[in-house]
């Protein structure tokens, strides 16, 4: 599957198909796409271990088993960026997750429960932008 933005040299990479719904995955990733790393690591560990809601604390949606397999998602990059002599600590996330393929249980009467939940996250870390100052004239 090709990724969502043109990669270069600069950038580390990660994929994974992840057996959760893609309705979770999709709200995580959009929460936390364009932080920086370790901004986002934060926010992933706190719903996996569910100190910190998604949607405000009335609703109390922390989607802990997305958030669990997007943070090895995100330890997975992480390592990619250090063997590529690069800090994650200083790197901006983009994520994004897709719909993955139907695949179906096997049952006999209803279709109740039939699809597996299958979803497709991709993730790329990239240098942040330097800051530019306003000149005063």
């Amino acid at each position: 599957m090709p990724y969502t933005m043109k990669t270069t040299k600069e950038m580390a990479i990660a994929s994974s198909t992840l057996n959760v719904s893609p309705k979770h995955a999709l709200a995580i990733c959009s929460t936390i796409n364009h932080k920086s790393w370790s901004a986002a690591k934060t926010v992933v560990q706190g719903l996996a271990e569910q100190t910190r809601s998604l949607e405000g604390d009335l609703k109390g949606k922390y989607y802990s088993k997305a958030a669990s397999q997007i943070s090895g998602l995100l330890d997975d990059i992480a390592s990619n960026a250090r063997h590529r002599n690069m800090d994650p600590e200083k790197m901006q996330l983009f994520i994004s997750a897709h719909q993955g393929p139907r695949l179906f249980r096997g049952r006999r009467k209803r279709k109740f429960g039939m699809r597996i939940k299958i979803v497709h996250v991709q993730a790329i870390l990239k240098p942040m932008p330097e800051k530019k100052k306003a000149e005063k004239k």
